[in-house]
């Protein structure tokens, strides 16, 4: 799971170093090889998409939630209507990861640095995006600038 931005020095202890000498090329992993997946690994944390919602807006429902951190009932966020065409996702300010050992679950805050959107209609119509750590509003407008409620999908990173 990678809710937040890693640092390859900080979050995976590099560098590494050899114990020994590979001995079996199928079971033993070099530590350069291990060095290379935690750099790969914090460079795209930098980027990745947290999280994706698409919304019926006439129905006010959330139609589709993936996350980073989840996808069942409990990591969905809450949807408001706040009029026409002006909506709030808020998503819970921490969620432990999936590490299925849960004495090692770490708890993390969502953090957005970017969010977008799009309108799932077949409309001449046009959608603004802003976001805080943990919220995304919504609002779209129809080609004239009149607020209309349209489905739509937002994703923040």
């Amino acid at each position: 799971m990678l809710p937040d931005i890693n640092d390859p020095t900080v979050d995976f202890e590099l560098p590494y170093e050899d114990f020994s000498f590979q001995v079996d090329p199928e079971t033993d992993v070099r530590a350069t090889v291990i060095e290379k997946i935690g750099v790969e690994i914090s460079a795209m944390s930098q980027t990745i998409g947290r999280a994706m919602v698409e919304v019926d807006a006439s129905a006010s429902d959330i139609i589709a939630h993936r996350a980073v951190w989840g996808n069942k009932a409990g990591v969905i966020p809450t949807l408001t209507k706040n009029g026409t065409g002006d909506f709030t996702l808020t998503w819970d300010s921490s969620y432990d990861d999936l590490n299925p050992t849960a004495s090692k679950r770490v708890s993390h805050s969502p953090n957005f640095q970017l969010a977008g959107g799009t309108i799932n209609d077949l409309v001449a119509g046009c959608i603004a995006v802003g976001f805080t750590a943990n919220t995304v509003r919504v609002k779209t407008f129809t080609h004239a600038g009149a607020a209309a409620d349209y489905d739509f999908t937002v994703w923040a990173a």
